[in-house]
């Protein structure tokens, strides 16, 4: 590890495809970042998304609202995901 990096509890979401179509890939595992990486800098329950997409390249959102507020957000998310099915 080089100095000044850090292991981060990253989740990935991945299309194979344009536009979100194609397979799938999901990954949560940690993850060693350097320390200019903007994950690394979010400290305690802090929470950030950083989006990499074609045309607009790399947006961060956070840090997020903590704890709290990122549990209710996960379960509000769950909720519509299941009620589209």
């Amino acid at each position: 590890m080089s100095a000044g990096g850090r292991i981060r509890h990253v989740a990935t979401l991945e299309f194979s495809g344009r536009d979100g179509a194609g397979d799938v890939r999901a990954s949560v595992e940690p993850v060693f970042l350097s320390a200019d990486d903007p994950l690394a800098r979010i400290d305690g329950t802090d929470n950030a998304v950083i989006c990499r997409a074609t045309p607009i390249g790399e947006i961060t959102m956070g840090p997020g609202a903590g704890l709290e507020l990122a549990g209710q957000g996960v379960l509000s998310d769950l909720i519509a995901v299941a009620r589209g099915l």
